[in-house]
């Protein structure tokens, strides 16, 4: 049963009384969630020598450890907020989504595939939420051993080999597009349904195939005019990635708020600038679009959105 360590405050008290939890709690949780992916990480490949089993073997690894991590982090919330609300990828339905409650938006292994084949870019995501504001937002990749963090309106940081650095990219305000890495998404989770069209309802067959479309369109425009394109298969990497300067911009469509919640807090308080594709809007509240795009600078957030295609997109149909 976890629980947070004796020598971590878990709860504070604002002006009006309200108790809310610490940014230290939230860190405490992700490195307990950690050892469990770090425990597990390459394992799906390990199960079995038939590739038949093989697949169905990883397949069920990550179902196991994306429940004992999420369990884990739920409980130990639960413990000490039976009332906020909790919003997890493995919990969820697909009708389920964010409310002004105050809420945990939890992804206990984002990047799953690359969980499964030994990849090092996966992690556990954990965004705390009031009113739809981020509040504090989590994200710990335990391969890299790095740490990304941020409250609202006390900055991010990442903790990495024993030394914790200030993300600001405040300073990178003169990036365009031509000089930009840019990371990318592919939804291929439910892109790769398309192999199975048998499977599939037309609803859902159209909505594959149109979203299959926007993304290899979109990744064609933008290729031949930044300086290059990155893909990590793990959107809050990504984002943090944008918070810390090894990208410059991220945008991917599909996304859901398990994704992305605490890479948004985490960008924001980076300086970095936070959208809807178009590269003007805000993110409608509780992220219920499922697209977002990230930039070091508001010029490059609006000369990226301009690029990209969004015509007929729905967030998900499910049927």
């Amino acid at each position: 049963m976890s629980s947070a360590p004796a020598d971590v405050v878990a709860v504070r008290q604002t002006e009006d009384g309200t108790p809310m939890p610490t940014l230290s709690f939230v860190k405490s949780l992700a490195r307990e969630a950690g050892v469990i992916i770090r425990e597990n990480h390459g394992l799906g490949r390990t199960r079995s020598s038939s590739k038949s089993i093989e697949k169905k073997a990883a397949a069920d690894l990550v179902t196991e450890v994306d429940i004992a991590v999420e369990k884990l982090v739920t409980e130990a919330i639960l413990r000490i907020f039976p009332d906020h609300k909790i919003l997890g990828e493995e919990s969820a339905s697909n009708a389920s989504m964010l409310t002004s409650a105050p809420s945990w938006v939890i992804d206990p292994i984002d990047g799953t595939t690359n969980f499964v084949h030994g990849n090092p870019f996966c992690a556990v995501s954990i965004g705390f939420y009031v009113d739809y504001v981020g509040k504090l937002g989590v994200v710990y990749n335990p391969i890299l051993d790095e740490l990304y963090s941020a409250e609202a309106g006390k900055g991010a940081h990442l903790e990495s080999g024993g030394e914790i650095r200030t993300l600001d990219r405040r300073c990178h305000s003169q990036i365009a597009l031509a000089d930009a890495l840019v990371g990318t998404g592919f939804l291929v989770g439910e892109v790769g349904k398309l192999r199975s069209l048998e499977q599939l309802s037309e609803g859902k067959r159209v909505w594959l195939d149109n979203l299959k479309r926007l993304i290899f369109s979109n990744h064609a425009a933008v290729l031949p005019l930044c300086r290059d394109l990155r893909r990590s298969g793990s959107a809050a990497c990504d984002l943090c990635s944008v918070a810390s300067g090894t990208l410059d911009a991220y945008w991917e469509f599909g996304v859901r708020e398990w994704d992305i919640a605490a890479g948004i807090v985490i960008c924001l308080e980076a300086g970095a600038v936070v959208t809807d594709l178009d590269g003007t809007s805000a993110v409608p509240e509780g992220m219920g679009d499922r697209k977002v795009l990230a930039c070091c600078n508001e010029a490059l957030n609006r000369e990226l959105g301009s690029h990209l295609m969004q015509d007929g997109y729905l967030p998900l149909v499910t049927e």
